[in-house]
């Protein structure tokens, strides 16, 4: 059986404690990520966790969009502020990668398809907020890359109920499979009892 990988993605303070807060909030994303990634943990499953996180210079931005412009500007999003720290829900442990990027994919400019490899990844279950940014970027990218991937729903969220949907019922489907952290939970599970 192929080995798979929970990417928890933009579980910061600037996203899902600011940007995308209500709709974190409404859906109980935070804690059904917490559960998953409890799982993950308990049963040896990889994880890495990714984030905006642009260094002062911000030499490392890859994305020239205004969005990013506006960060740059406003000095947001820089690594080791608060906008950049895991909320406390999903915090990393030692052992567990986190990845940096300075745009939306988490493939870009980054080590992330390298850490896969290494940990022999081939099917990836993505969870993260924005649910038509970060989560679509990363499905595209890692459905044509040769990955299998599942998105976790109800651990996803937007800025507003509308985008979340669209791009769940729309897009998604046609790039990987939808489940749910129950799903996953199970998945996790089961793949330890073997």
């Amino acid at each position: 059986m192929e080995k798979f990988a929970l990417l928890l993605m933009d579980y910061q303070n600037a996203v899902c404690k600011g940007m995308a807060a209500a709709e974190v909030d409404k859906r109980g994303v935070l804690q059904n990520a917490r559960r998953c990634l409890e799982a993950a943990r308990a049963n040896k499953i990889p994880v890495i966790h990714v984030r905006v996180a642009i260094d002062r210079e911000h030499s490392l931005r890859t994305s020239r969009t205004k969005r990013f412009e506006t960060f740059e500007q406003s000095g947001a999003m820089q690594l080791g502020t608060a906008d950049t720290a895991f909320c406390e829900e999903v915090q990393p442990v030692p052992g567990e990668p986190v990845v940096n990027k300075g745009c939306v994919n988490p493939f870009i400019g980054t080590a992330l398809t390298e850490l896969l490899i290494g940990r022999r990844a081939g099917e990836l279950y993505l969870a993260g907020v924005a649910t038509n940014m970060v989560v679509e970027s990363a499905l595209r990218h890692a459905a044509d890359t040769g990955f299998a991937v599942n998105v976790i729903e109800d651990c996803c969220a937007s800025f507003n109920a509308e985008m979340h949907e669209f791009a769940i019922t729309k897009i998604f489907p046609v790039y990987g499979e939808i489940c749910s952290a129950d799903d996953f939970i199970r998945r996790a599970e089961s793949s330890s009892a073997k």
